[in-house]
């Protein structure tokens, strides 16, 4: 039997996270690179960027719009982390 990627990913793909928004952190600032993230957790982005001098990293938001999660990988500080959990937590609120 052969392996067939397209048949396989058809019957996961009902099981894959749908991605809200992707943001990556770079020199000049945060760059959404994907979806349109709320513009309150945005400027909080660029807020904890120029305070901690966050250059590298990324967020990315998965999951349906009414229980969206984060997950930030890369180059980003565990406290810093927090608080962008933080500021998502209060972001998806309002």
């Amino acid at each position: 039997m052969a392996f067939d990627l397209k048949n396989l990913w058809q019957r996961l793909w009902p099981f894959a996270a749908e991605v809200q928004f992707v943001i990556e952190f770079t020199p000049s600032g945060p760059v959404v690179r994907q979806g349109r993230p709320p513009r309150s957790f945005l400027e909080d982005c660029q807020a904890i960027a120029v305070e901690h001098q966050v250059h590298s990293g990324r967020v990315t938001a998965t999951g349906p719009r009414k229980d969206t999660t984060i997950t930030v990988k890369g180059a980003v500080p565990a406290g810093i982390r927090q608080r962008l959990r933080n500021s998502w937590s209060f972001a998806s609120r309002h």
